[in-house]
């Protein structure tokens, strides 16, 4: 096995604006590969699964201007975002880590997925069938939003829910040869 590079932090100490993002896939990936080492990198990675738990159950509870966005996650920041305190994306990616901790057998409590599942359902748009990027300022929809809003829902064990089917539809009618609107 790879040595796994665990506590690599930015040479100045300073979070970068997405490293939510690095840290839900790091702590994901890190989540997943526990048990397939040698002891001493098994006990590594459980200390490091145990502090990005932590870390990411500490994140969504910070004050949220819109309560609509309560149990979701955004971007960490030092100064306040232009007008949303949770997104879709970022929130889908910590609860596949959250999940998949959860798997391994790490201790991950239940009600912030319950907080979380109750976000991600508040993002879907019944007139739109699919779900938003966020609530308050981004209310666009694209097939990756529609593609985590299932995934959360599937993850909180909630597959056949009427949002996760209907947003599987809104996918199956959308065209995937652009790009952001450019013809490829």
């Amino acid at each position: 096995m790879f040595d796994i590079p665990i506590g690599q932090f930015y040479s100045d100490g300073s979070p970068a604006r997405t490293g939510i993002y690095n840290h839900a896939i790091a702590g994901l990936m890190l989540a997943e590969i526990y048990g397939m080492g040698t002891s001493q990198q098994d006990e590594r990675i459980r200390i490091a699964v145990e502090k990005g738990i932590d870390f990411t159950l500490k994140h969504p509870s910070r004050y949220k201007r819109n309560p609509e966005e309560q149990g979701g996650w955004r971007y960490l920041r030092l100064r306040p975002s232009h007008g949303s305190d949770a997104d879709r994306s970022i929130t889908s990616w910590l609860l596949l880590f959250l999940r998949s901790a959860k798997n391994a057998e790490y201790d991950v409590p239940q009600v912030p997925i319950d907080n979380a599942m109750a976000y991600v359902e508040r993002c879907f748009d019944p007139q739109a069938g699919t779900f938003v990027y966020c609530i308050v300022s981004g209310r666009h929809t694209t097939p990756a939003m529609a593609g985590a809003g299932i995934i959360s829902l599937s993850m909180g064990g909630r597959h056949n829910s009427d949002p996760a089917i209907l947003a599987g539809e809104w996918m199956a009618r959308q065209r995937f040869d652009q790009y952001r609107g450019m013809e490829r």
